[in-house]
């Protein structure tokens, strides 16, 4: 089969968009923010003006949501993605080992990372005046949705969080939608498989995960949906495999000599950006060209 490249240069332009449309990006205060209030383990007496990310993944989503600004802090493994910024945080260290004296002198109130922290580093922190909030890894887009609804919380308070969650989610439900139209006016055989791999020879997306149910949101049954942990069975015979970049395209069509094979960047996934369903659509052009039509409208350069 021919293989096919998907080029994910557009990713940040999309991020610009999706949040245009959903007015998520303004990092100013809110008139209507409610606090105090508890979002997971953290209790907030007020909206937190000082912010750092211990994981790379939650910097890029405070990028992606216009919230640089509010960022004193960000892991140590931020500093390619945050040199550009005209105020330059502090490097903070990781969950797993935190720079507890870069984290007091960025003054945050909260401290939020992917990964729970270690009691004695939480206890730490807390004493600092700091709160903690944990936002682990999504492995649907319903888990997706409630990590961007806690973020909302903490960032906005009750009342505007809330809102800022709801046109998240309609942001998201149209996106599915615009994916479920085109998907249903193609001329897709039932049955068709799909396999995402992200390591040879057998780690890959298994039930459970939010890539799977992205495989099955593009009518895809997920062919090692029967597996679990990231470990896929040997033997599969997907008809389409998305497979990491970071990969061999030589070595991915040793694996998977009868397949359709797509080179995806794992960071697609990985992000959990809000531009993720943006790009899944994309990655639906690669298989159905002709339904799934990046028209003008959907462009993020035209806008």
């Amino acid at each position: 089969m021919k293989q096919k490249k998907l080029l994910c240069a557009f990713l940040a332009a999309t991020v610009a968009l999706g949040l245009t449309a959903c007015n998520l990006g303004q990092s100013g205060k809110t008139q209507e923010a409610s606090y105090p209030i508890t979002v997971g383990t953290a209790n907030l007496a007020q909206q937190p003006d000082f912010v750092v990310s211990l994981s790379p993944m939650l910097t890029r989503t405070m990028e992606d949501l216009g919230l640089s600004g509010r960022l004193t802090g960000v892991s140590s493994f931020d500093q390619e993605l945050t040199a550009d910024w005209e105020d330059s945080p502090a490097f903070c260290g990781t969950a797993q080992l935190p720079d507890l004296d870069a984290i007091r002198g960025a003054k945050p109130a909260l401290v939020l990372t992917q990964t729970p922290l270690a009691e004695h580093d939480l206890v730490k922190i807390q004493q600092m005046g700091a709160e903690v909030l944990v936002l682990s890894p999504a492995t649907s887009i319903e888990g997706m949705k409630e990590n961007y609804r806690q973020l909302f919380l903490a960032l906005w308070g009750e009342t505007e969080g809330a809102r800022r969650s709801e046109r998240f989610n309609q942001y998201l439900d149209r996106k599915i939608q615009n994916i479920q139209t085109a998907l249903a006016q193609s001329e897709t055989e039932t049955g068709r498989t799909a396999l995402y791999l992200r390591e040879l020879p057998s780690t890959g997306a298994t039930g459970g995960t939010l890539e799977g149910e992205l495989l099955e949101l593009l009518g895809f049954e997920n062919a090692a949906g029967s597996d679990s942990g990231w470990k896929i069975s040997e033997g599969l015979t997907p008809d389409v495999v998305f497979y990491s970049n970071t990969l061999s395209a030589d070595g991915v069509k040793t694996a998977y000599p009868n397949a359709q094979l797509i080179e995806v960047d794992p960071l697609l996934f990985e992000q959990q950006s809000p531009s993720l369903l943006f790009q899944l659509f994309r990655l639906g052009h690669e298989v159905y060209p002709d339904s799934f039509v990046i028209t003008p409208e959907e462009d993020p350069e035209v806008f």
